[in-house]
This record gives structure tokens, C-alpha cells and sequence, in this order.
């Protein structure tokens, strides 16, 4: 077993005087042999046997392996002396000349001979089809039936809903229309009697000229001026129809949420529009 020398100075100096060794032979790789010590090793070393037993390295198989890497690479130094080395531009080593062809072979020859033999070698091949590689009813052809099936079935749903797309369209625009209007029964003499009193639509075409072109100027009940022409604009129904609605009030006297489910309008727009006719009426008369 070996020890490492102590870094107290006082006891490092002891043990250097023990074992007869200068500071300056000291290394960090210094050991020495626990035969110095007699008893505990935190004593002083034995002077008799003086540097008999210090050792600089640890015997044991660290330092066998040690000792084989360092023959390692000394031969492999001594094998890489011996290789000639390259010459450099200018270094002194001799370079030994290629040896010429008494007889060299001409360049012509060489290159047919080397085509030769590429086309003995070497054959073209020829890409398999695509029938060899996926014979009829193999895998690549349900993917190609199945999508050109998908394809058709998109076609005929974009067909489809191209077509439910035009139906709702109708429908709406005959749900719109479905209102009820003069231009409804204008050709129904009881019906025009049955809604206005009037014997046919002509006698209530009629009552709506004697009015006056005031009827297309009026202004509603409840609204300011300014917004009452404005309104006149965008009547829903038309001067005719209102005049229509009011005289529908009068004659059956139905409620206000039957008349706008009628005439497709609001039960707001049902209230101006009779109270307005009504006050026009009775000052167009009077």
C-alpha cells in the first residue's frame, strides 16, 4: 500500500528528512510504502529504511496498462518511420519513376474495347407496364373505380343541391308574393264586393283617381314631415293597396294581427296606415 507525502510543511519536511529526499524530487506522482511505517501512518516514516521503499508510481495494473499504451505507440511511431513518406516540393527523398509500356496501347483501341464491353455488360431494360405490375381487378384498380365512383356521386349531389338551391329560391319569392293584394281578386266582382263594398274592381279604381294625386303625398300618422316622405318612398304596399286595407278594416272589421298576416306587413304598420287613410278620407270629403 502507498501513501501520499503531506502538504504540512512541517510534516512533509519531517517525512522528506526520513526518507533522505530533496523538495525538488518531489512529484504530485511521489508515493511511498507503507513498510516506512511501522504502526500508524500519520507518524513519522522510519529513518533505516530511507528511499528503499518510496516509489514514484503505484505498481498495480494501471500502471501495466499504462506501460502497454506507451509500447503501443512507440512501435507505431517506429512502423510509420520506416513508411517512406511523400515528397514535398522540397524535400530530399527520391522518387522512383513510373515504368513505361515498351509496347502502350493506342488510346483508339483502348476505348473500343472498353465500349464493347459496357454494351456486353450493360442492357436496357424496359419499365414494366402498368398492367404487368397491377393485373386486371388488383388493388390499383378498385382505387381507380372507387374514386371515379365518388367522383360521379359528387357530381350528382352538386347537381342536387344546385337544383334544391333553385326550388327554395321559387319558394320564397312565391312566399313573398303570397300576400294578399287588390290585383288578387281584380277580377272577382263578388270578392271586390265581399272586401270594399264596391260592385266590381273598375268602381274602386274609380274612388281611388277621385281621390286626388294628394294620396301619394300623405303623411302618416304619428310621423314628422321629413320622414313621412321619406317613408312614401319605400311604401311596401302602394298607395292602392293601403287605400285597399283600410276600406278591409272598415267593411269586416278584423283585427289588426289578421290584417298584417294578410298583407305581410307589421301590426304597427296596419295601424298607421288605417288611421292615416281615414283622417285623409274624412278631410277629402268634408
Amino acid at each position: 500500500m502507498f501513501h501520499r507525502i503531506p502538504k504540512n510543511p512541517e510534516t512533509r519536511a519531517c517525512w522528506l528528512r526520513a526518507l533522505k529526499v530533496q523538495e525538488s524530487d518531489v512529484k504530485s506522482s511521489f508515493r511511498v510504502c507503507s513498510r516506512h511505517f511501522p504502526g500508524d501512518p500519520l507518524k513519522t516514516p522510519s529513518l533505516a529504511l530511507g528511499k528503499r521503499f518510496a516509489s514514484p508510481i503505484k505498481q498495480g495494473p494501471r500502471s501495466e496498462r499504462a506501460k502497454q499504451r506507451n509500447g503501443q505507440r512507440q512501435s507505431m511511431d517506429s512502423t510509420t518511420s520506416d513508411t517512406p513518406l511523400t515528397p514535398s516540393c522540397s524535400g530530399s527523398i527520391p522518387v522512383t519513376p513510373t515504368p513505361i509500356s515498351p509496347d502502350p496501347v493506342p488510346h483508339q483501341l483502348l476505348t473500343a474495347e472498353v465500349g464493347e464491353q459496357l454494351r456486353t455488360e450493360y442492357h436496357v431494360h424496359e419499365l414494366p407496364s402498368l398492367e404487368s405490375l397491377d393485373p386486371p381487378g388488383g388493388i390499383l384498380q378498385e382505387t381507380l373505380d372507387s374514386q371515379g365512383q365518388l367522383l360521379e356521386s359528387n357530381t350528382i349531389l352538386l347537381a342536387r343541391v344546385a337544383a334544391l338551391e333553385a326550388e327554395n329560391a321559387q319558394l320564397k319569392a312565391q312566399a313573398k308574393d303570397k300576400n294578399f293584394r287588390i290585383e288578387d281578386i281584380q277580377h272577382d266582382d263578388k270578392l271586390v264586393r265581399f272586401y270594399t263594398c264596391f260592385v266590381s274592381y273598375m268602381v274602386f279604381l274609380a274612388f281611388f283617381e277621385f281621390l286626388g294625386p294628394a294620396a301619394e303625398r300623405l303623411q302618416y300618422w304619428g310621423t314628422k314631415e321629413s320622414s313621412s316622405r321619406q317613408r312614401m318612398r319605400s311604401r311596401k304596399l302602394g298607395p292602392k293597396n293601403e287605400l285597399f286595407l283600410t276600406l278591409v278594416k272598415l267593411k269586416l272589421n278584423l283585427p289588426h294581427a289578421d290584417l298584417a298576416f294578410q298583407f305581410g306587413i307589421s301590426v304597427t304598420k296596419v295601424s298607421c296606415y288605417d288611421t292615416t287613410w281615414i283622417c285623409f278620407m274624412y278631410q277629402d270629403f268634408s
